[in-house]
């Protein structure tokens, strides 16, 4: 309920009529110059942290090599055309500047050598090599692919922790099979592979309930019927692609990225 519309004609009558603030979407030059200047803090905050015992002529420098960072448009980290991607990406659908700032933080999740060479204490390694490691304009634009362009992406990230998890065990199970799957098969196998992967168990019933929730927000589509009598079952499978579905669940928690890596390994030839 709108309790200020509801009272408007009483605030208007005793002269105390509310005034609205529109606060437009951000452009891509505002979204770019923010995320530039968080970058920049961000690097040197991190610079800061790793010695804590600089003299003021080491500030000095880093400050001239700050100024020199933004005369040349360079940004640590990153290569400034996929943030200009990323921010002209961002402008066209909403122009949130905390969509920018968790897609920069996703991307250097994915390349965690970038981060690794900043945390190096002393830099031995060529500077050609530390500019590979950085984000770079293709690793945004697979990163804006699967964030940006898949429909399902955000019902990803908003599913309960058990529902992430049997979404994570049916995508794998799926993907290892090259098919679908029987419902009442995955329901059988379920409790003994997130054992495998160490998951808490979840009981049939609320597995059942997990996965009409699943098949409700469209996340897992039911195929044709099977079978016939007692042996009758319903085909299930992951309605989002498995390397979008992969992506988003490992920004998510690194759990999901164990997993996905042990999956091809996990056993189900004795439930065939």
């Amino acid at each position: 309920m709108d309790l200020t519309n509801r009272f408007l004609p009483r605030l208007q009558s005793r002269g105390c009529s509310p005034h609205f603030l529109v606060f437009p979407a951000y452009t891509q030059s505002q979204l770019y110059s923010i995320l530039k200047q968080r970058i920049l803090i961000a690097h040197k905050a991190h610079s800061h942290g790793q010695d804590n015992e600089a003299e003021e002529e080491q500030e000095e420098e880093e400050q001239e090599t700050d100024d020199k960072r933004e005369e040349d448009e360079s940004l640590p980290w990153f290569d400034p055309a996929a943030v200009e991607l990323c921010t002209r990406k961002v402008a066209a659908q909403t122009g949130d500047i905390r969509r920018c700032l968790d897609l920069c933080r996703q991307s250097l999740n994915t390349i965690p050598t970038a981060i690794q060479l900043a945390d190096q204490d002393d830099q031995d390694s060529p500077a050609a090599e530390q500019e590979e490691e950085v984000v770079s304009i293709s690793s945004m634009s697979s990163l804006l692919r699967s964030a940006l362009g898949s429909p399902y992406a955000d019902a990803l990230k908003e599913l309960p922790r058990q529902a992430q998890n049997v979404m994570c065990i049916m995508a794998i199970v799926c993907n290892n099979l090259k098919d679908t799957l029987g419902e009442s098969w995955f329901r059988s196998i379920y409790p003994d592979i997130s054992k495998q992967f160490g998951l808490p168990p979840v009981s049939n019933t609320e597995l059942v309930d997990i996965l009409g929730y699943l098949k409700a927000s469209g996340l897992v589509s039911e195929g044709k019927m099977f079978g016939r009598g007692s042996k009758a079952g319903v085909k299930l499978s992951v309605s989002i692609k498995f390397s979008d579905l992969v992506f988003v669940l490992e920004s998510l928690n690194p759990l999901f990225k164990a997993m996905f890596a042990k999956g091809p390994t996990i056993r189900l030839a004795k439930f065939s």
